[in-house]
């Protein structure tokens, strides 16, 4: 169930629907099922983070992640990863949620996962980025795939 604080701050965190996109963005569109897909994106990393910043614990958001479509799903996780991020940095740079997340129900989905670390970097500031990326011992791929944190930053 969301709470108070975190539907203030999926209020005041969240980007709008419309800024992502292909029109706010600036990019020309000729309406197919390809940009219908495309457009799907964005929208599905938001649900992520919007469902990641106000949920009370990962079990809900676990739950809330699995209604996404199969093909949408890391993209979702992506958004939802960015949300721990920030709420970790928030939190002192513990780097808990984020961890929880990435080692549990987000490992399929790691890759995306470390972009949407980047794309919390780019929201928040510079002195929070220390401990921003969680430690994910018992995953291969870390910390060689954190790179794609800077990624994620310089999607954003």
């Amino acid at each position: 169930m969301p709470t108070t604080l975190g539907s203030i701050r999926r209020l005041v965190l969240t980007p709008s629907f419309a800024s992502v996109t292909f029109t706010k963005r600036g990019f020309p569109v000729t309406p197919s099922a390809a940009t219908e897909h495309l457009k799907s994106i964005p929208q599905a990393v938001l649900c992520g983070f919007e469902w990641g910043i106000d949920t009370h614990d990962q079990w809900e958001l676990e739950h809330r992640l699995n209604v996404v479509r199969p093909d949408l799903l890391g993209f979702a996780y992506e958004g939802a990863t960015m949300a721990c991020t920030v709420l970790d940095a928030m939190r002192g740079g513990t780097g808990r949620k984020t961890a929880e997340l990435l080692n549990g129900p987000g490992a399929p989905h790691i890759f995306l996962a470390y972009i949407g670390i980047g794309f919390a970097m780019a929201r928040l500031p510079r002195a929070l980025w220390r401990k921003i990326v969680p430690d994910l011992e018992p995953s291969p791929y870390h910390p060689t795939m954190s790179w794609l944190a800077v990624d994620g930053y310089g999607f954003d």
